[in-house]
């Protein structure tokens, strides 16, 4: 079900531009490639572009409500007041928690933390926390990572004699919480210069107004590590301030949050070079934090890094590696059920948008999940748990489609929500989820555009395979770190062979020997089931790719492809034959030689039968004709071309065995549950085939 991928290619590129700046810098070609392709054009530019001093960081009294927190907080402290910090149950909410109560926990605070149980409670401040936290003595409660459309939440701590202090970093609504203090680059009234802080990142902001400009490289130290980690992991743009914080404080990941941070990198397998690096940090160590999170403990990775005990490390970082093994499994099965309902309830060709929900899926890992088909049907999506009578989920968005405007703007059907342009969390009721539905896929419908449903991957630039030397991939790291705003390179290599093809992962993912020429090049199209790969063993093709060196068995250059295609040359014969069936279906003229090179002979009529027959779930199959003339040629070594597998089809609904139709890039095909036999050999289609490939 995956939707085709548009290439686009930086035009920011020159090859004189990256020449110069190779030139000019001493930086390998590589690096210079990449610099060129995101608009670097010399040697100012590219410094520039590489900075990461902790220098350029701007004075965080410049955020909005900042001399206000700032003068509650010491306050407090000087009362000895009991202080709350009230976070999230993700990586970014986590560290958050953690530098907030380091920092006021080294000032003598009397500190609590308080992160909501995501299964029972949901996101963001609740009443019943806020009461529970009152009879507990606290007296200020400062929120990190969250609070930023708690309206009501606010004004019952109030009642409560509570004073509260809000930083987030979260889109705000139009009214603001009227909480004591609300630190928020994202307030329409702040005039902070960079808007995309992280969570963590605003909490290190207060960690840094609170100490003084004086301390400003004792904080640096001391708080940057968990900052960096709750940047990347929270997909924040790794530019200005926050490329500075990451890069500054991933430098000192290691050595500083010893041993929480240590334990879970040695329990993740990574190696010392892989410990601190972004991706690493994303897509192994993230993961990890959040699945705790997800299945309502968090405080075991609160705990993880504000201990200081190795051992007590060692046990809490294998409880989350256990955690995040359970949650791959529940995520998988989450993913076949939504794919399964998806299939029966959906209408991809006409609803730009999907919403799904079930009484089974576990609140906690239907994020990932809704991540994950957003991605592969480029399209928003919105899964939800049904509990009783209140149903909790998550949305995932596109570019192009602002998720938490088109909440806004359905709000009537919602009790709560909240989340970014791309992310959101939503609650509402159980009788509204159909009106819900309605109203969104209308919404959807209406302001996205259908070129936005197509997923674009970016593309640095082209390169030649002996581009690609252990040293030359190695030298990449100059840019780093990679995140939003600053991906990992992303290069095409054209008419490459596929040598190898192996299914891994339970054939969830594929491993692929690629040859240029006497190179090869080991593989990972991850997501890529080889059975529905639009290539085999021995195809020609087209690849986009992230380089990377492998470690496996000694250091090797490994692509990790982000897309693969068959080369220009081979989808050009492909959309002939198309067209060839398409003019002939619609009445047109087509050459003898033109009928003949579609019209299918009796065992490749029955190839396409049986191929359809095993393909199809529940009698449904959707697939680009191309993709499955291609297996069925390799797997029953017969000349099939896709206007062939057309005509086959055609022929079939002709005679009533199928519904079958072809919008120009997938044809979806529809098996009746009683099939009966049907004799085709007195096909009108086929007639007028032969009739055209004798006379004309």
């Amino acid at each position: 079900m995956k939707t085709r991928k548009k290439w686009e290619f930086s035009e920011k590129y020159s090859e004189s531009a990256a020449q110069c700046i190779a030139h000019e810098t001493g930086l390998p070609l590589l690096p210079s490639r990449v610099l060129a392709a995101r608009g670097v054009t010399d040697r100012e530019s590219a410094e520039r572009f590489l900075s990461k001093s902790p220098k350029t960081l701007f004075d965080p009294m410049l955020l909005p409500d900042m001399a206000q927190a700032v003068h509650i907080i010491k306050d407090a402290l000087e009362k000895g007041e009991k202080i709350a910090i009230y976070g999230d149950y993700d990586v970014d909410g986590v560290t958050s928690t953690c530098i907030m109560m380091k920092y006021l926990r080294a000032q003598g605070a009397d500190c609590s933390y308080y992160i909501p149980d995501r299964l029972n409670e949901g996101y963001g401040l609740s009443a019943c926390a806020i009461h529970k936290l009152a009879e507990q003595g606290t007296k200020l409660i400062v929120t990190v990572d969250t609070g930023i459309t708690a309206l009501d939440e606010v004004a019952y701590a109030h009642s409560l004699g509570l004073r509260i202090v809000v930083t987030d970093h979260h889109e705000c609504k139009d009214v603001i919480p009227a909480a004591d203090a609300v630190v928020n680059p994202k307030r329409l009234d702040s005039a902070y210069p960079f808007k995309d802080l992280a969570g963590v990142g605003v909490a290190f902001k207060v960690i840094c107004a609170l100490a003084g400009p004086d301390r400003f490289d004792e904080i640096l130290c001391d708080y940057s590590p968990l900052t960096a980690l709750g940047t990347v992991a929270d997909l924040m743009p790794l530019v200005s301030e926050n490329r500075a914080i990451a890069a500054f404080g991933m430098k000192m990941l290691e050595a500083d949050l010893a041993p929480g941070y240590i334990a879970l990198a040695r329990h993740c397998e990574l190696d010392e070079c892989k410990r601190t690096s972004a991706i690493s940090i994303s897509y192994v160590i993230a993961p990890r934090i959040n699945a705790a999170g997800r299945f309502g403990c968090a405080e075991k990775s609160v705990e993880l890094f504000l201990t200081d005990d190795p051992a007590q490390a060692d046990v809490l970082a294998g409880e989350l590696c256990a955690l995040n093994r359970q949650r791959q499994a529940m995520e998988n099965d989450i993913r076949d059920e939504a794919m399964e309902k998806i299939a029966r309830e959906c209408d991809l060709e006409h609803d730009r948008a999907v919403v799904l929900w079930n009484e089974h899926w576990h609140h906690g890992i239907i994020g990932v999940v809704t991540s994950k088909l957003a991605d592969a049907l480029g399209k928003p999506v919105i899964l939800l748990c049904v509990e009783g009578e209140e149903a909790r989920g998550s949305g995932r968005s596109v570019e192009g489609f602002n998720l938490f405007a088109a909440l806004q703007a359905n709000a009537a059907y919602l009790s709560k929500f909240g989340g970014h342009e791309l992310a959101t969390g939503l609650t509402l009721k159980t009788e509204n989820l159909e009106a819900f539905r309605k109203a969104f896929l209308e919404y959807a419908n209406r302001e996205l555009k259908p070129e936005a449903c197509i997923p674009t991957i970016s593309v640095d630039c082209e390169a030649h395979a002996q581009d690609f030397t252990l040293d030359s991939v190695e030298s990449l790291s100059v840019l780093e770190p990679f995140g939003m705003a600053n991906p990992q390179p992303v290069f095409c290599l054209r008419d490459l062979r596929v040598v190898c093809v192996s299914p891994i992962g339970n054939d969830r993912h594929t491993r692929l020997i690629l040859a240029a020429g006497p190179m090869r090049f080991d593989a990972v199209h991850f997501g890529a089931c080889a059975g529905d790969a639009p290539y085999v063993k021995g195809s020609s093709v087209d690849v986009l790719f992230s380089a990377d060196i492998n470690m496996f068995r000694g250091r090797s250059v490994q692509f990790i492809v982000r897309d693969i295609r068959l080369t220009e040359a081979a989808r050009r014969c492909n959309e002939q034959d198309i067209s060839i069936f398409q003019t002939f279906m619609s009445g047109g003229s087509i050459t003898a030689h033109q009928a003949n090179h579609i019209t299918p002979c009796r065992n490749e009529q029955i190839a396409v039968w049986r191929y359809i027959s095993a393909n199809c779930q529940e009698g449904k199959l959707l697939c680009p004709p191309e993709d499955a003339a291609l297996r069925i040629r390799t797997e029953r070594g017969i000349p099939l071309n896709a206007g062939k597998l057309l005509v086959c089809c055609a022929v079939f609904a002709e005679f009533d065995l199928m519904k079958f139709s072809y919008d120009g890039e997938k044809m979806k095909i529809q098996i009746p549950q009683k099939c009966l036999k049907r004799d085709i050999s007195g096909s009108a289609i086929m007639a007028h085939l032969r009739d055209a490939a004798i006379l004309r």
